[in-house]
């Protein structure tokens, strides 16, 4: 007995179909200091998808974007309730110190964004004071002052001492803020420098 529904159907021969596209990760690495930028400045994902169409000459989707982005670790990450609650509770105790904070994530060393930061100030004692149950934890997530000022903005208002560091010619040094950037005190030079 022969099913007449399926005599309309005929065996598939694969003409019509389109190949989803690929691209070696030889290509994204020639871009990926690139994007990478746009991501630590906070482009939002279309701008990046632009700026490498129109700068760069590299014309790619969203999801594939999305993908190398997870790969490398800059993708934007959710935060968790206890995340928020912890950034909303640090912060407010931080600014009645007079401290500015920075958030970010201790894994991919990326901040948390404005939006994101905005969104948890902007819910403030309402969001989290119906969490009580909740405890403030901050999972991944570290915290950071910033340096007192731009390297090339001028002097640093905040200083650090550190007397002899192994190096005759920096016997006093000017730490800003713990980074690794160091200020010569003697010749106002700035370098790196992260111990022996």
């Amino acid at each position: 007995m022969s099913s007449s529904r399926f005599n309309n159907f005929k065996p598939y021969d694969g003409t019509r179909v389109q190949k989803r596209g690929y691209r070696k990760n030889e290509v994204w690495d020639e871009h990926k200091d690139f994007i990478l930028d746009l991501v630590q400045r906070g482009e939002k994902q279309k701008n990046i998808l632009a700026a490498l169409k129109n700068e760069r000459g590299f014309d790619t989707n969203l999801n594939q974007l999305k993908s190398k982005l997870g790969i490398w670790g800059a993708s934007s990450k959710n935060l968790s309730k206890k995340q928020r609650k912890w950034i909303y509770l640090m912060n407010q105790h931080r600014h009645e110190m007079g401290k500015e904070t920075i958030f970010y994530f201790g894994d991919t060393g990326f901040p948390v964004t404005e939006s994101q930061m905005g969104s948890i100030m902007k819910g403030g004692e309402r969001e989290f004071s119906a969490m009580d149950d909740i405890p403030a934890s901050p999972g991944e997530l570290e915290m950071t002052t910033p340096p007192p000022m731009d390297l090339a903005d001028g002097e640093a208002e905040d200083y650090d001492y550190n007397y002899d560091i192994s190096e005759d010619q920096m016997e006093l040094i000017v730490s800003t803020a713990n980074l690794g950037i160091y200020r010569n005190y003697r010749t106002g030079e700035y370098f790196e420098y992260y111990g022996e």
